[in-house]
């Protein structure tokens, strides 16, 4: 793993790191996922973000910085080094795009841990970077980002960068149609682990009679094997973009090939100046044909046991939220939001925050929220600890960008799989609160599995 910068006074004693210079250099691209599959980006870390609520596309790769914040204190850590970051930056064209490009690119485990599992264990705590080449369509343009350490090696850096966008450029061509893999559970459906997650719901059930719990988010993995290749992360990412059209789509793939990809219906925090935008998620049906779809939908909104959940996730933002904001507007009634395979309970809320909030402050504060985690959350996340036997890694925490002044969108990172060679692990789980059925929750988590397994692809 690479050197950890840390924010002690001994590294502030240090020398400073050489500034980032950063060249903005104008596209004629309709969609920079076009330029994924280059053999020019083999070995390099590489992450792809598709957001249809802002119409934005990006793909990053390289890293012309990076923190890998570990603890408790990662968010704190990862704040501390975006303000370095951010106080490092040049930009070497004065023309460019009216809203700057993104600056970082972060994304955190569920949960900190030094026992992460060997699967999950390349991807640490978290991971904040300043990619070397950013990519992005927003607005109706497409720019490029490059970014080098100044100092004598600047120039042939910045060569190097335009090399390498300009190979990217001449090799751009649409995808090939993906191939699906219908691939089979290697384990998800055997008796075991039903009997696995039975258990769970049940000691869940004890545990939400007592006067400690409200609500705890329950996770559990389904693992998926292709007979006939390797899955392919950056086809699958496209295919999901494809079925999954009102959700924010993502990749990140390390420079081993490891890859997490998925596309997630939630939100965490949309942050533009002192504007915050953010969701209450909960509750889940199928989606069906015609009217009863409809019916579905309102038969969630009467179901008591899905507005508690969706209740105690609207309370616990606007607690969190609440010490941070001058104003904050939240509404009386959620609404039914529709995706491709379900639809949830959400109420979208709007804060107008303090002139000294930043975002990483934020996520300490949101996340993880009660549609994740469970409430109370210290109470939840020790529970969790002593009962899921599950290293989640970075489903369901936060992913996103952070632009130059600190504005950003962060998602939960669900609906989503760990993918290697012929193995991908998907990733689901489902909201207890006092009277949940454990065939019920089961079957909910299937629902929500078969959204990434729809989506696997080979090359």
């Amino acid at each position: 793993m690479p050197e950890l910068l840390t924010c002690t006074p001994e590294r502030r004693a240090e020398p400073a790191p050489p500034r980032l210079l950063r060249f903005l250099r104008p596209l004629q691209v309709e969609d920079p996922w076009a330029l994924l599959g280059s053999r020019h980006l083999d070995g390099l870390r590489l992450a792809a973000w598709n957001d249809p609520t802002e119409e934005r596309c990006l793909l990053a790769a390289g890293h012309a910085r990076e923190l890998w914040p570990t603890g408790p204190e990662r968010f704190a850590q990862a704040g501390a080094a975006w303000r370095d970051f951010e106080a490092q930056r040049v930009e070497l064209r004065g023309a460019g795009p009216a809203e700057p490009l993104p600056f970082a690119l972060a994304g955190f485990a569920f949960s900190p841990t030094p026992r992460r599992s060997a699967a999950w264990e390349a991807w640490g705590d978290g991971l904040l970077w300043v990619p070397e080449l950013l990519i992005q369509r927003h607005a109706g343009a497409c720019w490029a980002a490059l970014t080098v350490p100044a100092g004598a090696g600047a120039d042939a850096g910045l060569d190097r960068l335009n090399a390498l966008l300009d190979a990217l450029l001449a090799e751009a061509r649409p995808p090939a149609a993906p191939r699906l893999a219908s691939p089979r559970a290697a384990s998800a459906l055997s008796e075991r682990a039903w009997r696995t997650w039975r258990q769970g719901v049940l000691d869940a059930a004890d545990a939400l009679r007592g006067e400690d719990l409200a609500k705890v988010v329950l996770a559990r993995a389904e693992r998926f094997e292709s007979a006939t290749g390797d899955f392919d992360p950056l086809a699958t990412a496209r295919l999901l973009r494809d079925q999954q059209a009102s959700c924010v789509t993502f990749l990140v793939r390390g420079a081993d090939g490891q890859s997490f990809v998925g596309a997630t219906p939630e939100d965490l925090l949309r942050l533009r100046g002192r504007t915050l935008h953010t969701v209450a998620l909960a509750g889940t049906r199928r989606r069906a044909e015609g009217d009863q779809d409809a019916a579905l939908g309102r038969e969630m909104l009467s179901n008591d046991k899905d507005r508690r959940e969706q209740r105690h996730v609207l309370q616990a933002i606007r607690d969190a939220l609440a010490p941070l904001s001058e104003q904050l507007d939240v509404p009386e009634q959620p609404e039914v939001a529709r995706f491709a395979q379900v639809q949830h309970l959400r109420s979208p809320i709007r804060a107008t925050l303090r002139d000294d909030v930043d975002v990483f402050e934020l996520l300490a504060r949101l996340h993880p929220t009660p549609a994740v985690g469970g409430l109370p959350r210290t109470d939840a996340l020790r529970w969790l600890e002593a009962h899921e036997d599950l290293d989640r890694g970075w489903y369901a925490g936060p992913l996103g960008w952070i632009g130059p002044g600190g504005g950003g969108v962060f998602v939960v990172a669900l609906r989503s799989a760990l993918l290697q060679g012929p193995l991908a692990t998907a990733f689901a789980g489902c909201g207890l609160v006092e009277g949940s059925d454990p065939r019920a929750e089961w079957v909910e988590t299937c629902q929500k599995l078969e959204a990434v397994r729809s989506g696997l692809a080979l090359g």
